[in-house]
């Protein structure tokens, strides 16, 4: 008898245990959608807007017009194409992520594209996060041996 009440009483426990993780569920889950949400209008939607550029920004047009010498012309071309690179970076590198399709041929090549705009862009912040603690540590040295302990820093 004690048997059969156990059987029972721990095949109820299960079932009253499932029914109690429902709730919990259903909070997750609409807490995640909301955040989802959130996240889209915060982050996504105004990436999207930022990348919708024209191909050649007419300010450039009129500064590459404007710009003297072979220097500021040559730096008016590249100013002026800047968008259409930052378009052809944005693509390669999503397709570079586009699984779907195997990475031979044209598709390939274009993958290959997309990974070296990576390692740019990954180089250059990486570059940039050095840079700035590289100065982080000289101002703090020049606080040490300059204003702490009073050593002459000749500029």
């Amino acid at each position: 008898m004690t048997a059969g009440v156990n059987r029972f009483s721990s095949g109820l426990g299960f079932c009253t245990n499932m029914f109690s993780r429902w709730p919990i569920g259903f909070m997750v889950g609409a807490f995640a959608g909301l955040a989802s949400i959130g996240n889209a209008q915060g982050d996504l939607i105004s990436q999207v807007q930022a990348n919708l550029l024209p191909l050649v920004d007419p300010d450039s047009v009129t500064g590459f017009n404007n710009a003297s010498g072979i220097g500021g012309k040559l730096l008016g071309i590249l100013w002026m194409f800047g968008n259409i690179l930052l378009i052809v970076g944005l693509i390669t590198t999503l397709i570079f992520f586009f699984f779907s399709l195997e990475h031979k041929g044209p598709v390939g090549a274009t993958a290959k594209v997309g990974v070296y705009f990576l390692m740019l862009s990954f180089g250059a912040s990486f570059g940039f996060t050095v840079m700035s603690r590289i100065s982080l540590l000289l101002e703090r040295l020049r606080f040490l041996y300059g204003d702490w302990l009073g050593f002459t820093i000749v500029r």
